[in-house]
């Protein structure tokens, strides 16, 4: 009887709020929905007028990070889907090398209009791709989204591809506002950290060239997203594995935010497991298989690194089976010194969001923006994750979140390094290979910033270094 009437006040109550709701006048139902998504519109809205702008300065000379190889691969598309090891470069990508070539360093090879097959030699690399590295999922979305604008604008296939840029950036702001509109952080200050990640160097290479870091933002904030969502019981934990497959097929730094996801799972079930100390039962083998309640979590967790290193091995041998010859000479067969791999321990966290380009043999940066301009972006970082480990004690809420963010800030790149050293290809690790985490540390500093003054310069400080990018953007094009 009892849970009868409870039933009935519960319908009373939804149908009296359903009665308020269709009472409050359209107009005003509008601007509060307008009010909650004003952030993400209007990140979305800076991404596209900041990467359009830019984009729309820049030369025909190729980035530095790559985009040599890039190009190549999208002009042997759709009639070439995957890149075998050791394939030559085509002839388009010659001739761009050859007579436009690099930002900053200019045509390398041989003379503009000579016979570039015959003298490979003389190309970076001899003339050998290496983005056989990569999967096709970047290069086919890529394509697919530059033969529109090619089709509408008339631009060459390059400059198209580079064009869709802003919408992979827009895209990366949409599940940022997501990732951080789930922990409740004020929309001003997502804002002000959304603004951060546009106007930063990070976002200049990354978005207004052809990159393959293009999707990793994104996929970071995501992998966030569906973890969150499988802690607080609203998505089946069955998704992470999916998608850690996923992130890592685009790009294998994305394995970072499934190392992420993965720690903070371990460390939530311990946390909880201590919690329950005093009614503590058994470990059900029952909820772990299934991927549910708190023994689910070492489930989940497992079975998303697994997937992430499987894809990823799978990956590794599908190259193998279909290379044509040895991979391109890169230059990067050397071995890590106890030195080097001590420098990896402070790089993600303060470089990250500032990574520039070091031009070899010169004092300048690929964006000649003063450092001191954007310096202050990596305090954002820096000063997020270590302050909110430093408030965050082990019993408070979300406090496994910020101290797995603390633990892959630290180890993220080392991790990377020692990969690499062995295969006996180790080379300085760039920051910009810590964008999967980008969202986490930023989602640290929203965390803690409580003060108006904060807030304020939160804004103001992205904002000045938006328009100084947007004014400039045809003198550092």
């Amino acid at each position: 009887m009892q849970n009868q009437q409870a039933r009935i006040r519960r319908a009373d109550l939804q149908n009296a709020s359903e009665g308020a709701t269709a009472r409050i006048p359209l107009g005003r139902r509008f601007l509060a929905a307008a009010y909650r998504r004003w952030v993400p519109l209007a990140l979305v809205f800076a991404s596209l007028v900041l990467g359009f702008t830019v984009t729309a300065h820049h030369t025909q000379a190729l980035s530095p990070i790559d985009e040599w190889v890039y190009s190549d691969y999208l002009d042997k598309l759709p009639g070439q889907v995957f890149m075998p090891r050791g394939q030559e470069i085509g002839p388009q990508a010659l001739e761009h090398m050859a007579c436009v070539g690099v930002r900053a360093y200019g045509p390398m090879g041989p003379k503009c209009g000579s016979d570039y097959s015959a003298h490979l030699d003389k190309f970076p690399q001899a003339g050998i791709t290496s983005a056989d590295a990569y999967t096709p999922l970047y290069f086919v979305m890529t394509w697919a989204g530059a033969k529109p604008i090619q089709l509408v604008t008339g631009v060459s296939l390059l400059e198209a591809a580079r064009f869709t840029g802003p919408f992979w950036l827009a895209g990366g702001m949409l599940l940022f506002s997501w990732l951080l509109g789930l922990m409740r952080i004020r929309p001003v200050i997502v804002f002000g950290l959304g603004l951060a990640v546009i106007a930063s160097p990070f976002a200049w290479w990354t978005f207004t060239f052809v990159s393959t870091d293009a999707p990793v933002l994104a996929l970071g904030a995501f992998m966030l997203i569906a973890a969150i969502k499988y802690v607080r019981g609203q998505w089946s934990g069955w998704w992470l594995p999916l998608i850690a497959a996923v992130a890592t097929l685009f790009k294998i730094t994305s394995i970072l935010a499934v190392l992420l996801v993965t720690l903070w799972l371990v460390l939530e079930f311990v946390a909880r497991r201590i919690r329950e100390r005093p009614r503590r039962r058994g470990f059900s083998w029952r909820e772990a298989l299934a991927g549910r309640g708190v023994d689910g979590y070492l489930m989940i967790a497992a079975c998303s690194a697994i997937a992430a290193l499987v894809v990823e091995v799978g990956w590794l041998a599908f190259r193998a089976a279909i290379a044509v010859g040895p991979a391109a000479n890169q230059g990067v067969t050397g071995r890590m010194s106890l030195k080097d791999l001590g420098s990896q321990f402070v790089n993600f966290l303060p470089g990250t969001v500032i990574s520039n380009v070091n031009i070899t043999g010169q004092t300048a940066l690929g964006l000649p923006i003063p450092p001191f301009i954007v310096e202050p972006l990596s305090w954002i970082t820096i000063g997020g994750v270590v302050g909110a480990v430093a408030i965050y004690t082990w019993r408070r809420a979300n406090s496994t979140l910020v101290y797995s963010i603390a633990a892959l800030a630290i180890l993220g790149a080392p991790l990377l390094a020692i990969a690499l050293d062995v295969q006996k290809t180790y080379f300085p690790i760039p920051p910009r290979y810590g964008a999967a985490l980008l969202p986490a540390f930023l989602l640290s500093a929203g965390l803690i910033v409580r003060s108006r003054l904060a807030m304020i310069l939160l804004v103001a400080y992205p904002a000045i270094v938006y328009c100084i990018i947007l004014v400039f953007s045809p003198v550092f094009k």
